[in-house]
């Protein structure tokens, strides 16, 4: 019975909600992002914002845009990991061609990690506080209220927060200026998002969530993939 009502297709029976401890959203989100998204007709709709950037055509295009950061990266690995040299942390260089890629997807510009073969602020500010991401998990289940929240997180972590807030506006802010400016002129903008561009087109966006959406893809692209790389 379990493994029908996961995996078949949906019956006329009402849907199973995702639980609002683990999918809780901060009161600054003015739409939850695809991710912790709860109303299945709004989880629906986001998915069709995005649908475009996994067609086949897509897929294609960011074949090709990961395949050249991946052979730098395997030419950076050579010459910093070979012979005679003091070796590399996998699990950290993995991170900066994942982070790398997923930027480039996102924001239509990478954070040149694999090119400097060093983290970029906002790459090390990510993984720095990805870990504490749990603890407001754990103080849902205890039925904290929001407003204590604050008196439980660290100042450090409410800090990222901010820092990481705002660096995902401003590069938002430069993908809106770049697709308005290729508007304009009619002419092919070399920053664009393989997520987004198609959607600040089209005019109609809240850039609140435009912002929490990217804040996702930038974790669930990138983070998870270089774990599963590093083993």
């Amino acid at each position: 019975v379990a493994y029908k009502d996961i995996y078949a297709r949906a019956s006329k029976e009402a849907q199973f909600l995702k639980s609002e401890v683990l999918y809780s959203t901060r009161p600054s989100a003015t739409r939850p992002n695809i991710v912790f998204s709860r109303d299945p007709q709004d989880h629906r709709r986001q998915r069709n914002e995005i649908s475009h950037a996994f067609s086949g055509k897509s897929l294609s295009e960011a074949q090709v845009v990961i395949e050249d950061y991946t052979e730098l990266f395997v030419t950076q690995l050579v010459e910093k990991g070979g012979p005679k040299t003091e070796g590399v942390d996998v699990s950290v260089v993995y991170n900066w061609l994942t982070f790398d890629i997923i930027g480039h997807l996102t924001f239509g510009e990478s954070f040149d990690c694999v090119k400097q073969w060093k983290g970029s602020e906002w790459v090390t500010l990510i993984l720095d506080f990805a870990t504490q991401l749990s603890l407001g998990t754990v103080l849902n289940r205890l039925s904290v209220p929001s407003f204590a929240l604050s008196v439980f997180m660290p100042t450090s972590f409410k800090n990222s927060l901010i820092s990481h807030d705002r660096m995902t506006d401003k590069k938002i802010d430069q993908l809106v200026q770049s697709s308005k400016a290729q508007d304009d002129k009619g002419t092919q903008s070399l920053q664009q998002s393989y997520f987004f561009t198609r959607t600040i087109r089209e005019g109609e966006f809240d850039p609140v969530h435009l912002r929490e959406q990217a804040k996702v893809m930038m974790l669930a692209g990138s983070e998870t993939t270089a774990t599963f790389l590093a083993g």
